[in-house]
């Protein structure tokens, strides 16, 4: 890999991590705020709404994302597409938030009501949670390997929305004052990036017609996985709503609010090696090697991140939400061990879009849909959100059964990455985490975080030609050399 393309990747995976851990930082103190003063029951019916609305967003998305990624990482007009989408995504959006009006009407909702859920709406267009228009909007600085701006916009978004939350208990505000706020947050960030986007590649506001029917011919198999893939996200705090009320919402809500941002690992793998996998495409044995790398990282970080919950998932709950949530602690525990199943997940459907099999997205958002919707059902009337965490944490992995099977057969790519030093390095880790366990959590955490390390270094979990990766990201001479002594890879 040449030099100048090593340090670009470094620099932009620098820029996504910090950006991103900063933007979780604040995200999560807003949250948690939010949810202490508006209460369980509110918070519940607040993420229901969140939910319908994500539900309309993903079915809408028709998938196009992914393929633009994919055709302007091939080519060098990084404002094709996007003017099309953008103008067609709209209207298909100010559509929606008027059908929502309507049958807030149809169903004698009050007027602040149905201005609740046309504010939720807009979130659509604005807020980088939704894929269908700011997602959009950043791709050409994905391909070019400059997320810098864009990853601005969203810290910018986070830092106005704990403003506004800050202010909530002077304004009284309740679930239509956040509703307006958690709206208006992403506007300045939404504007501001276009006009970049203007500035910066060939952009234009003009709608063709064949450029979304050759779109809608290559997504058609993603279109299918965007529908079912919604219902996979939302269906357990739907059948939440229906089986136990708005407060077992509030308390599962308060869980995933803590594990769904983890699924930035993927993003920033997937944003940027993405554009390096497609160039790969001739040369499977390149992308092999980079998605076994991978894999090891995300199972090391899942690995130890399930070990840190299971000995501090309370206390964190409690430190995050309040006393309220207590009961958060054990679907904490249950969905925390699915984490690599879903990063995993993330990573190699990205993967199948870039070698155009997202057919195989279509077969893997069925199976694990169907089996997640089946076990709520079962599970959810007798253990509420206890059952509907252990029914993700089995969907997650017949899913991730599947996407092994599919890259071994299919793909011809193996990622066999386990190995003995690698077992006994973690079970070691894990003993460590559970003897320190009657700590702080967070003393925990940084101890056994510096354990792990040494136990890379002495178990050698990651071969000469992994490492050798991981140092072309590191621009300081005097630690390459030190890692390289320590861990006796070449030069």
């Amino acid at each position: 890999m040449p030099l100048s393309q090593v340090l670009k990747i470094r620099n932009n995976s620098i820029i996504i991590f910090f950006a991103q851990i900063i933007s979780l930082f604040l995200n999560i103190i807003s949250i948690s705020l939010a949810a202490r003063y508006l209460g369980v029951d509110v918070f519940g019916k607040f993420n229901y709404l969140l939910a319908i609305i994500g539900i309309s967003a993903k079915i809408f998305d028709f998938g196009f994302n992914p393929i633009i990624f994919r055709e302007l990482s091939q080519k060098s007009n990084n404002g094709k597409y996007l003017g099309s989408v953008f103008i067609f995504r709209t209207i298909i959006v100010l559509l929606v938030v008027c059908l929502f009006s309507f049958i807030g009407y149809l169903s004698n909702l009050s007027a602040l009501q149905i201005s609740l859920i046309a504010i939720l709406s807009f979130n659509i267009l604005l807020s980088n949670k939704f894929t269908n228009i700011r997602e959009l909007v950043t791709i050409p600085f994905k391909v070019d390997l400059k997320m810098y701006i864009p990853m601005y916009m969203i810290m910018l978004d986070n830092v106005l929305f704990l403003s506004f939350v800050l202010l909530m208990p002077l304004f009284e505000g309740g679930i239509y004052y956040f509703g307006i706020i958690y709206t208006l947050s992403n506007l300045p960030g939404m504007v501001i990036l276009s006009f970049v986007l203007l500035k910066q590649y060939d952009f234009e506001f003009k709608f063709k017609l064949d450029e979304i029917k050759y779109l809608f011919k290559e997504s058609l198999p993603l279109m299918g996985y965007i529908i079912f893939a919604v219902v996979y996200v939302q269906i357990d705090v739907l059948l939440l709503e229906y089986f136990s009320g708005s407060s077992s919402v509030g308390i599962y809500s308060s869980v995933l609010r803590l594990i769904i941002p983890l699924k930035l690992i993927p993003n920033i793998t997937v944003i940027t090696l993405f554009s390096l996998i497609v160039k790969n495409i001739g040369h499977n044995n390149q992308n092999e090697q980079i998605v076994k790398f991978v894999t090891k990282l995300f199972f090391l970080f899942s690995v130890a991140f399930s070990a840190f919950m299971f000995a501090g998932a309370k206390d964190i709950v409690l430190l995050v939400f309040g006393s309220k949530y207590e009961e958060a602690y054990l679907p904490l525990q249950i969905l925390s061990l699915s984490i690599f199943f879903d990063i995993f997940s993330f990573f190699i459907l990205d993967l199948f879009t870039a070698y155009k099999n997202q057919k195989y997205n279509f077969y893997y958002v069925i199976i694990v849909t169907f089996v997640i919707l089946f076990s709520n059902i079962l599970l959810i009337p007798s253990y509420n959100y206890v059952g509907a965490s252990v029914s993700r944490f089995i969907s997650a992995f017949i899913g991730y059964i599947f996407l092994v099977y599919i890259l071994n057969k299919k793909i011809k790519m193996s990622v066999n990455f386990i190995s003995v030093k690698l077992i006994f390095g973690l079970i070691l880790f894990v003993i460590s985490t559970i003897l320190f366990s009657h700590l702080n959590i967070f003393i925990n955490v940084i101890i056994n975080s510096i354990f792990l390390i040494i136990l890379i270094f002495i178990f050698k979990i990651f071969e000469p030609n992994e490492m050798n990766i991981l140092l072309q990201f590191i621009n300081n001479k005097k630690i390459v050399s030190t890692i390289i002594k320590l861990y006796k890879v070449k030069d």
